[in-house]
């Protein structure tokens, strides 16, 4: 990459469009509204169509955050799926892939399934290479691009051990992070990566376990999903942060630091 070009070279302009997944809710909801906000044309991506209409269809509740929002109702794993449901929205070109979608179930070393494994790396290893390779094409057709992947500071971090799935997949979200800004950096694209410390989502408080962490964060609270796609913009948005390619920015609260 010659120095000075880049994602940081560009300027914002009509017709910014973003794909972000697992856009029905959470933090790949509040990263979708943040980028309407911006007047960015949102592709929200969500497997559960009937959620993604509630929220980002006609008369959804958050269907007049701004800028366009075309809701994509695909499974990030499945790839012929994902690339006809790219191709149908009729987009050119993207200026950013935001890999949010993931899950986080339960499971330790006595009493982990192969079904448990599956689930974790199949969503939140393979859906993450799926979605960016989907998105590839899209993102060569810009100018420059960036693509932000979600890990978890639970890749770090040893934690309760009732998760151990869920913290050797995010761990390969990071390896994977690198591997991917070392492959594109020739072609204008930057690979960064966000671990998110305790996040108040709908998801997290299904568990049952999210407010117990807020006692332990250095800031005094949880995460929100608003926090999320704060960094998410700074990272990606009009003017994202320059000369950063392959890392992941730990945003916990101070409740991880290294």
């Amino acid at each position: 990459m010659t120095p000075g070009t880049g994602p940081v070279a560009r300027q914002p302009g009509i017709g910014d469009a973003v794909l972000v997944t697992g856009a029905a809710s959470g933090i790949g909801r509040g990263v979708a509204a943040r980028f309407a906000h911006a007047g960015w044309h949102v592709l929200a991506l969500d497997r559960d169509a009937a959620r993604l209409t509630a929220v980002w269809g006609p008369g959804g509740s958050d269907a007049a955050a701004g800028g366009p929002v075309t809701p994509v109702a695909a499974d990030i794993t499945d790839a012929a799926a994902l690339t006809a449901a790219l191709r149908g929205t009729g987009t050119a070109a993207l200026r950013a892939c935001v890999n949010v979608a993931g899950v986080y179930p339960a499971s330790t070393f006595l009493d982990f399934s192969y079904d448990d494994y599956r689930l974790n790396f199949d969503v939140n290893v393979l859906g993450t290479l799926t979605a960016s390779r989907a998105a590839l094409p899209y993102l060569r057709a810009a100018s420059a691009a960036t693509i932000v992947n979600f890990a978890s500071t639970a890749a770090f971090a040893p934690g309760d051990g009732r998760r151990i799935l869920y913290k050797a997949a995010k761990a390969a979200v990071v390896a994977i992070t690198r591997s991917m800004a070392f492959e594109l950096a020739a072609e204008r694209i930057a690979v960064v990566g966000v671990a998110p410390g305790p996040v108040e989502t709908e998801g997290s408080a299904a568990y049952g376990d999210i407010g117990r962490f807020a006692g332990s964060v250095p800031l005094g609270r949880n995460g929100t999903p608003a926090d999320m796609a704060a960094w998410v913009w700074a990272l990606a948005g009009s003017n994202p942060l320059p000369f950063i390619t392959g890392e992941t920015i730990v945003v916990s609260g101070g409740a991880f630091m290294r």
